[in-house]
């Protein structure tokens, strides 16, 4: 696998796949075969039903463990659920935690509180997995075609590639993360030929999105997703020049929108009777894309047994789950500072978290927390029944 060696992949890719990779010495939650239940979609407005973990057979003390991690790993809001119903979450009030060298987290992903005081952020690349769904949307609605190159949507000359590079860029490659180009959209490699997580190159969907459309980003996220399912703190906005590298646009929201985009997922794409996207849409995406990287299917992260686990503080890779003590079928959506969605449908589970682990250690140098994921799914595991 080529991984095209620049501070946008060295942030984002490495924030998003190495961090994943502690290997657990706990035994992997099992898989079941199925743990479905009705599942229940919570109104636009209004309460949103709850169950007691208790009752459930959570273990409360585990149940702590884990806040106790998130809320020491500069958590802003963590939500849990069970077939659509609130198992438990908590919010945090963070300070101004350093997110990109002496970046303050306050200073570029936070953008206020909802009404009811949950954290408002840019949620970084796992905004990926919503553009994902948003081009699923768009090829059932038979305005989109995978298998197209991008040209026949942006015109020749979108890319530095030469003319006959370009040409072969399907809106699929961007989506699978095969396109071979850079993050200055430079030619590296014949698409389809292999794997580089390119922010500046997917971003490009969201443009193709605005042409098939005829419309801004969010009107279509409204009309398509976010009304229809209540997600009413979720919007698109314009970032700052520090962003122009890779991506300007940037998608706002909530633990809690989060996590309603997550049952959505659980759910085959359907909302509460409405389909949002065609279950084989979203089958796709969440299969994996291509041969060069089993754990990704299509801006969608995979637990995939036969998929890779990156080692910590190595570059290299080995055969296996991206997170050991998660169940085989977890999809997620990942960003930068551990800003996640996990979805299980064989255990009917929700997971959203937002906010920034990002720090400076004691001599100064801009760290992250890589063993994030393989922990929290090792106190999830233990609080769990």
């Amino acid at each position: 696998m080529r991984m095209i060696q620049n501070f946008a992949v060295l942030v984002i890719a490495a924030a998003t796949a190495l961090l994943v990779a502690c290997a657990s010495d706990r035994e992997p939650l099992a898989d079941p075969q199925s743990s479905v239940a009705p599942i229940y979609f919570p109104a636009g407005e209004g309460a949103w039903e709850s169950i007691s973990p208790v009752a459930q057979g959570w273990d409360p003390a585990a149940l702590e463990d884990l806040f106790e991690f998130a809320r020491t790993h500069n958590s802003s809001g963590l939500v849990i659920l069970k077939d659509g119903r609130i198992v438990a979450e908590r919010q945090w009030v963070l300070e101004n935690p350093p997110v990109m060298g002496q970046v303050g987290y306050r200073d570029i992903w936070y953008h206020g509180d909802s009404p009811d005081g949950w954290a408002r952020e840019d949620v970084a690349s796992t905004q990926k997995s919503f553009i994902s769904v948003l081009a699923g949307i768009a090829r059932d609605k038979g305005l989109l075609d995978f298998d197209a190159p991008v040209s026949a949507y942006l015109g020749e000359g979108w890319s530095k590639a030469s003319p006959e590079e370009e040409a072969i860029i399907t809106v699929h490659h961007l989506l699978s993360m095969t396109s071979g180009l850079s993050e200055d959209l430079d030619f590296v490699f014949p698409a389809g030929t292999d794997w580089a997580y390119i922010n500046k190159a997917y971003s490009l969907v969201n443009d193709v999105l605005q042409v098939v459309t005829g419309q801004e980003p969010n009107e279509f996220t409204h009309d398509w997703l976010t009304q229809p399912m209540g997600m009413s703190q979720t919007e698109w906005i314009v970032r700052g020049e520090f962003f122009r590298k890779w991506n300007m646009n940037g998608l706002v929201t909530t633990a809690r929108d989060l996590a309603r985009f997550g049952l959505m997922v659980q759910a085959d794409g359907q909302w509460n009777g409405r389909t949002i996207i065609s279950a084989g849409s979203l089958e796709q995406a969440l299969s994996p894309s291509s041969t060069f990287n089993p754990s990704y299917g299509l801006l969608w992260w995979l637990n995939n047994p036969q998929g890779w686990r990156w080692v910590r503080n190595s570059n290299q890779i080995t055969p296996g789950k991206m997170i050991p003590a998660a169940p085989a079928d977890l999809a997620a959506a990942m960003g930068t500072s551990e800003r996640r969605l996990y979805i299980v449908p064989s255990l009917g589970l929700v997971v959203a978290r937002t906010g920034s682990t990002w720090k400076l250690d004691s001599e100064g140098n801009f760290v992250d927390s890589r063993d994030f994921d393989v922990r929290l799914w090792e106190l999830l595991a233990a609080a769990m029944p």
